[in-house]
C-alpha cells in the first residue's frame, strides 16, 4: 500500500481510503467484513460523516457507529486515521446551513460518541456557507483543536478561493489552517449543474491550480465516477442511468475511457485501477476514497494501491 504524508501534519495516510462503508441499508457484519479486508490490505484511513445514515427514515449516523463498533471489537483504534465530517445541512430539512459553531460542535460530539474515541484525527467541514466569514470558522476550528476534540481539520466542498481565504486568516493570526481538501474528483469530468446534491464542488481549474501551488492534500470522493467507465464498458450507454449520463457523458469522457482501456490492457491491470491511478498520480499529495460493495470491486481497486502512472501516461490520459 502506498502512503502519502499530509502536509502540515504528522499523519501518513494510505493513498486508498475506505469511504462510505456504512452500508446504511445493510448489516453491521457486512461493513465489518469490508473493513477487515481493508485492514488486511494495509489500509489505515477511514472516511465517514455525521450525516451518513441520516438520509433514511429514522436514520442515525450509522457509518460513524459501524466504524466505532468495529474498531472497539478489533481493538485497532490506534492503527487508523479516523476522518469524519460535520456541518451538512439537515437531510430531512429545507437545506438550511448548519455551519455555525454550535452546529459543528453538535456534529463533532455526536461523532466522537459514535466512533468511541476521544479525538478525530482529521475533521472536515462537509459544506461551506459564504455568509460566515472564513476567519470566524478558523477561530472555532482551532478552539476545537485546543480542546483536544480534533487533531487537524480540512474543507470539503469549499471553493478554492474560500479555502485560500481561510488559510490567509489562519497565517495572519497564528492559527492552524486547513490541511486537506475533500472534493468530487475522478478521471471523468463531471457536469456539476447536474450534480444531485447542492453545495458540492469538484476538481475544476481553480482547485487544481490551488493544489499545485500550495501542495495541499486532496481527497477525492466518487473517485471512480460511480462506476461510469466500468458500466460503459459492460453495456455501453444502455447500461448507464439517465442521472449518470447527465453527470458524466461527454465526448471527452468517452475518449478518456478509450485511452484508459488501452492503457489498462497494456499494463495488464483493471480499468478500475487505471481510473484510481488518474487521481493518485497527481503532482500534489492525493488519495482516493473507494466504496466497494463486492470482493471483486475491492480487489480491482487494490491493484492501484502500490502503483503510480508516469508523467507521459498521465498526459496520455489527458489526451495530450
Amino acid at each position: 500500500m502506498k502512503y502519502i504524508n499530509i502536509p502540515g501534519t504528522e499523519l501518513k495516510s494510505a493513498a486508498i481510503v475506505m469511504g462510505s462503508i456504512c452500508s446504511v441499508e445493510g448489516s453491521a457484519d457486512e461493513a465489518y467484513r469490508i473493513l477487515d479486508m481493508y485492514r488486511d490490505a494495509g489500509g489505515n484511513m477511514l472516511d465517514s460523516a455525521n450525516v451518513y445514515g441520516k438520509f433514511f427514515e429514522k436514520g442515525t449516523n450509522i457509518c460513524d457507529k459501524h466504524i466505532g463498533n468495529w474498531m472497539k471489537l478489533r481493538g485497532c483504534r490506534n492503527e487508523f486515521i479516523v476522518e469524519t465530517k460535520g456541518g451538512h445541512p439537515d437531510p430531512k430539512g429545507n437545506g438550511t446551513s448548519r455551519l455555525e459553531k454550535k452546529d459543528i460542535r453538535k456534529d463533532l460530539e455526536e461523532s466522537l460518541r459514535a466512533l468511541q474515541t476521544d479525538t478525530i484525527d482529521l475533521f472536515f467541514l462537509h459544506r461551506d456557507d459564504q455568509r460566515i466569514p472564513a476567519g470566524e470558522i478558523m477561530e472555532y476550528l482551532n478552539e476545537f483543536k485546543k480542546e483536544g476534540k480534533i487533531r487537524h481539520f480540512g474543507a470539503s466542498n469549499w471553493m478554492a478561493g474560500r479555502i485560500l481565504e481561510g488559510q490567509k486568516y489562519a497565517r495572519e493570526h497564528g492559527l492552524e489552517g486547513f490541511v486537506a481538501d475533500q472534493l468530487l474528483w475522478s478521471m471523468a469530468d463531471a457536469d456539476m449543474k447536474h450534480y444531485p446534491w447542492p453545495g458540492c464542488t469538484n476538481m475544476d481549474g481553480e482547485a487544481w491550480k490551488m493544489h499545485v501551488e500550495t501542495g495541499m492534500a486532496a481527497f477525492a470522493y466518487e473517485s471512480q465516477a460511480r462506476g461510469f467507465f466500468q458500466k460503459y464498458r459492460k453495456a455501453g450507454m444502455e447500461g448507464i442511468s439517465e442521472e449518470l449520463k447527465k453527470l458524466y457523458y461527454s465526448d471527452e469522457n468517452i475518449n478518456r475511457y478509450k485511452r484508459a482501456q488501452k492503457l489498462a490492457s497494456e499494463k495488464n491491470i483493471s480499468l478500475s485501477a487505471i481510473v484510481l491511478l488518474y487521481v493518485l498520480s497527481s503532482p500534489f499529495p492525493s488519495a482516493a476514497l473507494i466504496g466497494p460493495r463486492t470482493d471483486a470491486q475491492f480487489m480491482e481497486s487494490m491493484e492501484a494501491a502500490d502503483m503510480q502512472l508516469s508523467e507521459d501516461e498521465m498526459k496520455y490520459l489527458f489526451g495530450k
